[in-house]
């Protein structure tokens, strides 16, 4: 809603020509300090009951007077609605409700009508539709249906449902109420939601897995799959690839020998390094 809107000139609302108020409600002065916030104009192509409990429940709140009630009510309507209302016969409307009766009488054709079991009984899922469009779909066309038990509301979505894993869950153990019914749907969608996030997974790295591996060789480009190595491009440890030529003798020098120091002299009879004891 847009800020306060000050009251139209009282000489407006009160014109005894071409108004439909009674004289008593014509007499009935505003007071100078009334103010209320910018209501949304009906035009005739909407449901007038909206529009209604929409007047009705800011002219209370703000605790204005029901003449009131009346005279600035024309100021809420255009198009459709504000021709209807100058056919109104002058000096016809005495009150509100005789004013809202002929306004819901003549726009009835467009009061949106709670929907009954026999349009919940159509709402079925249709082929190619997911369960959580289904659902959706089912809760917006059962929030306006009045006196029905919540079970027979959960019983009819599962009898509108496609054959598959969530009706033989919901056949199984039949929910009881509008909530257990939202909590077993939200449930399911996210175990599917998982095991298709899950298949996503295995399917793109079974895809890795097949696809050819990239080589680059300096001045081609190939592709070799798995299993399929380029030659070449190991080569075992000491391999020769000289085949058929006999392999290269290398003759390996002896280490040459450190010669000995000859052995001391001493002849331990004469206690001399001349010579040795054998030699006396």
């Amino acid at each position: 809603m847009q800020g306060p809107l000050a009251i139209p000139n009282q000489d407006c609302l009160s014109r005894s020509v071409t108004s439909p108020f009674a004289k008593e409600l014509l007499d009935y002065e505003i007071p100078n300090t009334a103010k209320i916030p910018n209501l949304k104009t009906h035009n005739g192509t909407t449901d007038p009951d909206n529009h209604i409990d929409t007047y009705e429940w800011m002219m209370t709140s703000l605790k204005l007077d029901e003449r009131f009630w009346c005279t600035y009510f024309p100021t809420t309507l255009d198009g459709n609605a504000g021709t209807w209302f100058k056919t109104l016969r002058p000096g016809s409307i005495y009150n509100f409700g005789q004013l809202k009766y002929l306004f819901l009488t003549n726009f009835m054709q467009l009061r949106k009508y709670n929907s009954d079991s026999h349009s919940i009984i159509g709402c079925k899922q249709k082929e190619g539709e997911s369960v959580r469009e289904y659902f959706t779909r089912f809760t917006n066309a059962t929030l306006d249906v009045p006196g029905h038990d919540e079970g027979l509301i959960a019983g009819y979505f599962t009898w509108g449902l496609l054959p598959g894993p969530l009706s033989q869950k919901l056949m199984r153990k039949k929910p009881q109420t509008r909530a257990e019914l939202k909590e077993k749907v939200e449930r399911y969608l996210r175990q599917e939601e998982g095991e298709g996030t899950k298949q996503a997974y295995l399917n793109a790295m079974t895809t890795k897995r097949h696809s050819p591996i990239h080589t680059e060789v300096p001045g081609r480009s190939e592709h070799f799959g798995r299993g399929k190595r380029p030659l070449g491009r190991f080569r075992p440890f000491g391999r020769d690839d000289r085949r058929g030529c006999p392999p290269d003798v290398y003759v390996v020098a002896d280490k040459p020998q450190t010669a000995k120091a000859p052995k001391a002299r001493y002849c331990e009879y004469h206690k001399s390094k001349t010579h040795e004891t054998t030699n006396c």
